[in-house]
């Protein structure tokens, strides 16, 4: 009998867990996500007591945007390849690092700014090079690949 009681036990622990653990994210959020991400797929949320973070894809590029309890979008974070690059930007990391073939980008939207985390390779080096929205490096650091 005791057997039981615990097997019975041990269900309603295991099942209490497995309840749907969905975020519950506002109507304004909603809102402005909808307005700004409607192709938006895969979408999986975050919550905290003031943001919500949803992360997503569109098309090939991966974006985490986060959004305050009021509807504001606070920022976005954006993963994908050379091939999405502004052409300034692009430009400005072909002229500064020759030779070198972008593999990366991080993009940061904050505050009415864009900010590129750009990762390049050659055969001997890797390079992490942060842009700004006019194409200037502002600063990079270059490593030797333990790859290789």
């Amino acid at each position: 009998m005791k057997k039981i009681a615990c097997i019975v036990a041990a269900f309603i622990v295991l099942s209490a867990g497995a309840v749907n653990t969905t975020p519950v994210v506002n109507e304004k959020v909603l809102k402005t996500f909808d307005m700004l991400f409607e192709k938006a797929e895969n979408v999986t949320w975050r919550t905290t007591d003031i943001n919500n973070e949803a992360c997503f894809n569109l098309k090939d590029i991966k974006v985490r945007a986060v959004i305050d309890n009021n509807g504001q979008l606070i920022r976005t974070i954006r993963y994908y390849g050379e091939e999405h690059l502004p052409a300034n930007i692009r430009y400005s990391l072909k002229k500064k690092f020759e030779k070198k073939e972008i593999r990366n980008v991080s993009e940061l939207s904050s505050n009415d700014e864009v900010t590129y985390y750009v990762t390049l390779m050659d055969e001997k080096h890797l390079v992490n090079a942060v842009v700004n929205s006019a194409g200037q490096v502002i600063q990079s650091k270059r490593y030797t690949r333990a790859d290789r």
